[in-house]
Order: structure tokens, then C-alpha cells, then sequence
């Protein structure tokens, strides 16, 4: 029999299975499924590492204002205005933040060395006419913090990783 584990609401002081108690970001209160159900509005953070409990996001309806990655052409993302400026002047998501940095892209689609696909493709830092696509970019870094061109085999980087 499995021993689950309890916290306590700050809204309501009830101790709550773990898995129901979620820690607001604005309020830095733990909120429990009940007492954050009691606000009648209903919201999606998406996929960022802030969570708002209902009162804070009445109270404040800017924390769930999105803004495009500096990429967003090229990544596609978008992410709560309030995650992105913990990433002073950046203007990124958090992957090309860590990842990628700021992208130069060709403007119009190219075939990609690597996996021969016609796409947008990304210019490496290592000589401007070495280009690949983001997917491929993408697959170069998967293991690796220090990342060479598939092309000449240059340091192409040194990724940070996401803080925590």
C-alpha cells in the first residue's frame, strides 16, 4: 500500500493529497483544487514553469498576456509574458534561450544539408554560408552541451542549461 504524501492550503489550511495542492507563482501560496475552483474564471497556462491560482490571475488577467519567441519564426513558440522576462532582454523562450540563442534565418525556404528537406533554414555561427534546418539543429545538441557543425566539424556553441 503506497503512503501519499500531504500539503497543506494556505487558502483553505487543509491538508490535501500532494497531487491536489499546486504552488501559485504570484501569490507563492498553495492553492488546493477546491479553493481554486471557488474563482469562476477558467485559464490555461500552456507549457510554462509558472502556475496562477485563479484569484491571482482575476486579480491580475496580464500574467496570462503571451508574447512571441525573438525565433518564433523559425521555433514557433510562445510563452507567458511573466516566464519570459525572468530571461532579462531576451525576448526568447526558455529552448532558445538555452539552446539555440538568437537565430538568423534564410527567408525563403532552402534544401537542408542534412536531412535534404525543404525548409527555413538556421545560420550556423561558424561561416555564413553553412546552413541547417532547426530540426536538425535541434537533433545536433541532444546529447551534448558543446555542439560542432555537421558541415566543417567547428564549435558551433557552448548551450546553457535551463536554470532551475
Amino acid at each position: 500500500m503506497s503512503q501519499d504524501s500531504y500539503e497543506k492550503c494556505d487558502m483553505c489550511s487543509e491538508s490535501k493529497i500532494q497531487d491536489v495542492v499546486v504552488y501559485c507563482s504570484k501569490c507563492q501560496e498553495n492553492v488546493c483544487e477546491v479553493c481554486n475552483s471557488e474563482y469562476p474564471e477558467s485559464f490555461d497556462c500552456g507549457d510554462s514553469q509558472d502556475w496562477f491560482c485563479r484569484r491571482c490571475v482575476q486579480e491580475n488577467p496580464q500574467l496570462l498576456e503571451r508574447r512571441k519567441c525573438k525565433n518564433y519564426d523559425i521555433c514557433g513558440a510562445e510563452m507567458l509574458s511573466v516566464s519570459m522576462d525572468k530571461i532579462p532582454g531576451q525576448n526568447m523562450c526558455f529552448e532558445c534561450w538555452a539552446y539555440r540563442g538568437e537565430l538568423k534565418k534564410t527567408s525563403s525556404p532552402e534544401e537542408c544539408p542534412v536531412c535534404m528537406d525543404e525548409k527555413l533554414l538556421v545560420e550556423l555561427s561558424c561561416h555564413e554560408t553553412h546552413k541547417i534546418c532547426l530540426e536538425c539543429l535541434d537533433k545536433t545538441n541532444e546529447s551534448k552541451h558543446v555542439t560542432n557543425c555537421p558541415l566543417c566539424r567547428k564549435s558551433i556553441g557552448n548551450f546553457k542549461l535551463i536554470p532551475t
